[in-house]
C-alpha cells in the first residue's frame, strides 16, 4: 500500500451537490435499477450513443462494471446498516460533492459532456436542504475509488480501474451519514479530495426533481 502524499491546497466550503444527467425522464434511473433482462439492452444504447462513461457498458467491458457496481453498492448498503440504521431503498442515486465548486462550473463541464446524441445538463443543489435527511450517506471520493480494496480483496476485476496505484486514504472502504460531512471535510481541508453523495430515498428525490431551482440548464 502506497503511502499517502499530502498535497497542501487551499481549505473551499462544501456549498452544493451536483447530479448530471441527459434525460430529464430517466433523472434518477440508475444502471441497477434495470431488470436483469433489461440491462443489455440499455447498455447497447449506451454505446449507440456514446454518453458519458460509455465505453464501461461495452459488450468486453459491461460483466465486469456490473459485478463491480453491485458489489459496492451492497457493501456500501450493508456496512451502514450494520452500524447506523436501515435504509430505505436498495440502490441509491449518486451525486458529486466537490469542494468549491460554483454554477459556471457546473454549465462547463456540462458542455464537456457533449456526446454523440446527447447534450448533459445538471442539478445542483444547495447541501443545506438535505443536510437533516438521515437516508443520504457519502463516501471520501466516488465509492468505486472508496471500495477499491474491498473489492479487490473480494476478488472483483479491478484492472481497468484508471485508480489502481493511486495511495488508500485512512476513510476509504468506508461509508457515513451525511450528518458526519463536514467532520470529515475538516479532516481532510488540507487535502485535495472530494465525496461523493448516496441519497437512498425516493421522496426526496421527488423533492429534487421538482424544485426549479436546482436545474442550473
Amino acid at each position: 500500500m502506497k503511502t499517502l502524499e499530502i498535497e497542501t491546497v487551499e481549505f473551499k466550503k462544501l456549498n452544493y451537490l451536483v447530479h448530471y444527467y441527459t434525460d430529464e425522464n430517466y433523472l434518477f434511473q440508475t444502471i441497477m435499477m434495470y431488470s436483469k433482462q433489461n440491462l443489455n439492452e440499455v447498455s447497447d444504447n449506451i454505446v449507440k450513443n456514446k454518453t458519458w462513461f460509455w465505453e464501461r457498458y461495452r459488450d468486453t467491458d459491461r460483466d465486469n462494471y456490473y459485478k463491480r457496481r453491485y458489489f459496492v453498492e451492497k457493501t456500501m448498503k450493508k456496512e451502514f446498516e450494520e452500524k447506523y440504521f436501515k435504509l430505505s431503498e436498495d440502490v441509491p442515486v449518486y451525486f458529486y460533492l466537490i469542494p468549491g465548486i460554483n454554477k459556471e462550473e457546473v454549465i462547463n463541464n456540462c458542455n464537456k459532456r457533449i456526446t454523440l446524441n446527447n447534450i448533459t445538463k445538471a442539478l445542483l443543489i444547495d447541501i443545506e436542504t438535505v443536510f437533516n435527511n438521515k437516508y443520504i450517506t457519502f463516501t471520501v471520493n466516488d465509492s468505486f475509488r472508496c471500495y477499491l480494496k474491498k473489492s479487490l480483496d473480494a476478488g472483483i476485476d479491478c484492472s481497468k480501474s484508471h485508480y489502481l496505484g493511486i495511495p488508500i486514504l485512512e476513510d476509504h472502504n468506508k461509508i457515513f451519514p451525511i450528518k458526519d460531512l463536514m467532520e470529515i471535510n475538516e479532516k481532510y481541508k488540507n487535502t485535495k479530495i472530494d465525496y461523493e453523495v448516496q441519497i437512498w430515498e425516493k421522496d426526496l428525490l421527488e423533492k429534487i426533481k421538482l424544485n426549479n431551482n436546482n436545474y442550473v440548464n
